[in-house]
């Protein structure tokens, strides 16, 4: 390649980076002549037709502004109102756009509808945006979810569970983490293992009981069973029922079983030593 066409190429990355800059600018304080336009798409939710809303949501899910930007609210206000749009694609649109935004109105509105909305797919999508916020006052949140008899909230609720930000507020709700283990939906049980980060002894004893069991033709259950039991020192039976699944016919799973005993191993040793 010559000089002349690799000052050519680097030219054109720094265009390309520039042209990206500029883009991400406008997301954030606006320049002055992109005030009109968020003022229109703001103005275009007002509109009576539900299709012309859903158009400005999608254009305002575009912007992001930090609380100190005078336009954080205005955007904060109009999201809030299409948390209660009569049309519930457009309050589950809002609820993504929410998704990048941590005000405490926002929060509060949308852990409301989490625990009480009458329409599942909507507390479902609610619970799904309270998750990302990895939140340990919405805890209670979770736990009203896992009592539905909705399985997709129930997965959805102990994934958010799962997902907090504070070890010691999982572990006080362990008992709901081992009643997702043992969960009729198997999307769930799943959701549970592979959302597992927590280190504990009944944890381990769900695991290996559920690893001990005739499950050798679920091959994504004992993947994410693999995968949650790594870390664990083995005691004799799992670890005769782990060496087993090295002949398994699926290769991620003996793939996985042969990390398991390893891990199980280095747990071990690591344990004499302390």
């Amino acid at each position: 390649m010559s000089a002349y066409t690799c000052r050519k190429l680097y030219g054109l990355f720094l265009l390309g980076l520039v042209i990206t800059l500029g883009s991400c600018a406008r997301i954030g304080t606006l320049e002055r002549q992109d005030r009109d336009s968020f003022n229109k798409i703001i103005q275009q939710y007002q509109s009576p037709d539900w299709e012309t809303r859903r158009s400005a949501l999608s254009a305002l899910s575009l912007y992001s502004f930090p609380p100190s930007d005078p336009y954080f609210p205005i955007l904060e206000k109009t999201l809030i109102l299409a948390l209660d749009d009569p049309h519930p694609m457009l309050r589950i649109e809002a609820l993504k756009c929410l998704q990048k935004m941590h005000g405490m109105k926002v929060r509060a509105r949308i852990a409301e509808i989490a625990s009480y909305d009458p329409s599942p797919n909507i507390r479902w999508s609610a619970i799904r945006t309270l998750a990302g916020y990895k939140d340990p006052s919405f805890v209670q949140v979770f736990i009203i979810g896992l009592s539905s008899d909705d399985w997709l909230i129930r997965e959805e609720s102990i994934r958010g569970l799962l997902l907090i930000d504070d070890v010691s507020i999982v572990q006080l709700h362990l008992n709901y983490i081992l009643t997702a283990l043992e969960d009729r939906e198997l999307s769930v049980r799943l959701a549970a293992l592979e959302s597992l980060s927590l280190r504990e002894p009944r944890l381990y004893n769900a695991i290996a009981g559920m690893l001990n069991t005739d499950i050798s033709d679920k091959n994504t259950l004992l993947k994410a069973l693999l995968r949650a039991i790594q870390g664990y020192e083995l005691d004799p039976e799992t670890k005769r029922r782990v060496t087993d699944l090295l002949l398994h016919p699926n290769v991620d799973i003996r793939v996985l079983a042969l990390r398991a005993i390893k891990a199980g191993e280095e747990a071990a040793a690591t344990q004499k030593k302390d």
